[in-house]
């Protein structure tokens, strides 16, 4: 019980402020949506043909599950009951292989892995589950049954149940992100684990694309209860038919037991999003998931693979490259692993489509490269702050007691007194000198890094452009200052300017002069 309770300590809370801000949004959301349903009714007294059958269309859905979502053909329909919560999914392949779990994404449910399914069974023993809340698992009303810590521990229990010591996890999407969290909270129960499309949850909800359909807003929207699974239900068609418009050119042979071919995959969908308690378990994933993150310098142990598509519209390339930093540096060439089998298929990739792999390699070389220059421009930026803080903290200390704003005789006497701050210490380091030959060594880097450092500042103030600080001969401006919390990060809230010897001594004379001619 102690090693499971370190476990989830690598989860966080975000900050009260973040999480007062969601639900402000939320509020802003929902109230959006009730005016629309406002106008809507309005509209209906005025053409109520029109949106009687716009509302038959969004509810006309199966009542029974489509053929194919029952057919063995796919794998064998299996069932585990852990304490309240039935949890459904599909097995195929030997029991011998080692074990590789899907875990689909959202609006999803295992059918959505109908084409992996065969392929996997040549090499692993297969397991599509139906997540918590989704298709044919039970679906607890509650929010607290969905968040991180309740999801992992139900999948733990999950993976007891059906005896597998450990497996290979593959996600898409919600499944990936609940990949990342077990593989964070679990991870001698996680041997390999494989991302499609869905970077780390520290990335994850702060960088949606706003093109995607559950974007930021979405996400801020769906928080409230009740009212989002109506708006869901009453739109469920038009979202379906959005997330998987690639579903309605498909055709499925399905050789089992019906040995037919079929076209009406987005039955499958469609069944599995007809009620409104078939949003609410999905959605309260959201209602949590979003408030959690993975404390700082964790790592996963595992060897991870993720994959994603160049034109993926629900998640930014960028995010999904930089997962890479929460994952231990692993590589395995695909010939080390099954040189016979791969021989082949390496051939038929570089030679068929060669120059996409190649464009593709070149994307990514140079994502990584802007990425990393991003980041050092920001810890360029960091370093800056980081000096222009502590010049200012060296002049907020001198003014901690003060309550009106300088003179400019005395801004100048100020900085004077700030050039010369060194000065102590520069003695201090002549009289050790002068001790001994063997101490002078020691104190020379020193000494000559102040002495740059104060040359530099002193040309700036006396004959250059000057040092950059607040001007705190305004009133406004030095109120300001005095606000200051001390931090690097608040700077920013500071109005800066360059101040030289020359701009104070020129502001002075010009009111000497205004005062003579007043006399």
């Amino acid at each position: 019980m102690a090693n499971q309770k370190r476990d989830y300590d690598v989860l966080e809370v975000v900050p009260k402020w973040e999480i007062a801000r969601i639900y402000a949004r939320c509020l802003l959301a929902n109230l959006l949506i009730l005016l629309k349903w406002l106008y809507e009714s309005v509209k209906c007294r005025v053409n109520p043909t029109a949106i009687m059958r716009r509302t038959i269309e969004r509810t006309d859905f199966p009542n029974k599950p489509p053929f194919f979502m029952t057919d063995t053909n796919l794998g064998r329909h299996s069932y585990v009951k852990l304490e309240n919560t039935k949890l459904h999914f599909v097995e195929a392949g030997s029991r011998s292989n080692p074990i590789v779990l899907l875990l689909h994404g959202f609006p999803d449910c295992w059918f959505g892995w109908r084409y992996q399914i065969p392929e996997l069974t040549h090499y692993f023993h297969v397991i599509a589950l139906d997540l918590k809340g989704f298709n044919d698992s039970d679906k607890p009303h509650w929010r607290f049954e969905y968040t991180p810590k309740k999801v992992c521990e139900d999948l733990r229990k999950f993976l007891i149940a059906i005896s597998a010591k450990s497996v290979s996890i593959i996600g898409h999407d919600l499944g990936a992100t609940i990949g990342w969290l077990f593989a964070h909270t679990n991870p001698e129960m996680v041997d390999k684990f494989v991302s499609v499309s869905t970077p780390h949850p520290n990335l994850l909800w702060d960088n949606l694309p706003k093109g995607s359909p559950f974007n930021r807003n979405w996400l801020e929207f769906v928080q409230l209860p009740m009212l989002p699974e109506m708006e869901l239900k009453h739109t469920a068609d038009k979202i379906l038919r959005r997330c998987h418009s690639h579903v309605t050119k498909e055709k499925l042979f399905l050789s089992g037991t019906n040995g037919t071919l079929t076209n009406n995959l987005m039955e499958a969908y469609l069944y599995s999003f007809c009620q409104t308690d078939d949003w609410r378990g999905p959605l309260n994933y959201y209602r949590n998931f979003l408030f959690y993150r993975v404390r700082d310098g964790e790592i996963i142990q595992c060897p991870c693979l993720i994959i994603t598509g160049n034109d993926d519209r629900f998640y930014k390339l960028e995010t999904v490259v930089k997962s890479s930093e929460f994952c231990k540096k692993y590589s395995q060439k695909p010939t080390d692993v099954q040189p016979a089998q791969t021989r082949g298929l390496v051939g038929r990739m570089f030679g068929g489509i060669g120059t996409v792999a190649n464009n593709t390699v070149k994307l990514g070389n140079n994502l990584r490269e802007t990425i990393n220059n991003r980041e050092k421009i920001k810890l360029g930026h960091a370093a800056k702050a980081n000096l222009v803080g502590k010049k200012l903290a060296w002049f907020a200390e001198q003014l901690a007691e003060r309550q009106t704003p300088l003179t400019k005789s005395e801004f100048e006497e100020l900085i004077d007194g700030y050039l010369q701050r060194f000065d102590k210490e520069l003695e201090q380091i002549r009289i050790v000198q002068s001790i001994g030959k063997h101490r002078a060594t020691q104190h020379a880097a020193r000494e000559a890094v102040i002495k740059t450092t104060i040359d530099t500042e002193k040309l700036n103030f006396n004959s250059g452009g000057g040092i950059e600080l607040p001007d705190l001969c305004d009133a406004t401006n030095f109120k300001l200052f005095q606000e200051w919390d001390g931090s690097a990060a608040t700077i920013q809230h500071l109005t800066l300017k360059f101040v030289s010897r020359k701009s104070l001594r020129s502001s002075s004379a010009s009111k000497v002069n205004v005062d003579r001619m007043d006399e």
